[in-house]
């Protein structure tokens, strides 16, 4: 199968994000969150908000074709082959953010 140009650069793009998202996870996880840091937590949150809204608004205006997701945005009927996979990481990030919240915020009794 031949892929076009343009679904070549979404697929390198991937690559390249989730290259750099395993990287960048492996070190909230290996060094803030383990340490509670507050930092971590925070930065958990940004991805999410950032990353997420950003994807959100992105796929909504920009490239709405090939996501179910978006069909409520634009009316579109998907063209999609699995995307709904690729949205996990919303869950993925909330449920870090969810299990992380009380060891991090909640003042531990001696």
């Amino acid at each position: 199968m031949i892929l076009l140009p343009h679904a070549q650069v979404h697929f390198f793009m991937a690559g390249i994000y989730t290259v750099v998202g395993l990287f960048l996870v492996s070190v909230i996880a290996r060094t803030l969150l383990r340490e509670g840091r507050r930092a971590g937590w925070y930065a958990v949150l940004f991805a999410l908000v950032f990353g997420g809204g950003s994807d959100l608004i992105a796929g909504a205006f920009l490239y709405s074709h090939g996501s179910p997701v978006y069909e409520v945005f634009t009316g579109v009927m998907s063209q999609g082959f699995g995307w709904e996979a690729l949205y996990t990481y919303f869950v993925a990030w909330a449920a870090a953010l969810a299990v992380s919240y009380r060891p991090i915020f909640i003042a531990r009794t001696p």
